[in-house]
């Protein structure tokens, strides 16, 4: 669906989600809540390789979280969510947005 709303972000606490490899938290669309996350891969670029662990990950999310919201509203914007709705953020995503 082309032509949603921007997304509001509600500042909640990125989590690491195991089956996903990636970290996530939440927005809202009016009064919907859109899960959003970005990959692993995603951070460990804009942290440099390797994280050393799950909280490292977490950190790097946060320390770059206006370019990942920024990059999850126009993917968001743009219509493409994965099939449950959410919003996955990947490297190929930053790119655009970051100049990476």
């Amino acid at each position: 669906m082309v032509g949603r709303m921007s997304l509001q972000f509600i500042g909640d606490y990125g989590i690491f989600l195991p089956g996903r490899d990636a970290v996530g938290c939440a927005a809202l669309d009016q009064n919907r809540l859109v899960r959003w996350y970005t990959t692993r891969s995603a951070l460990e670029k804009l942290g440099g390789p390797g994280a050393r662990d799950v909280s490292d990950l977490v950190n790097r999310f946060h320390q770059n979280r206006q370019l990942l919201e920024r990059a999850a509203d126009l993917k968001y914007r743009k219509g493409k969510v994965e099939r449950d709705g959410s919003i996955r953020i990947e490297l190929a995503d930053l790119d655009g947005i970051a100049g990476l």
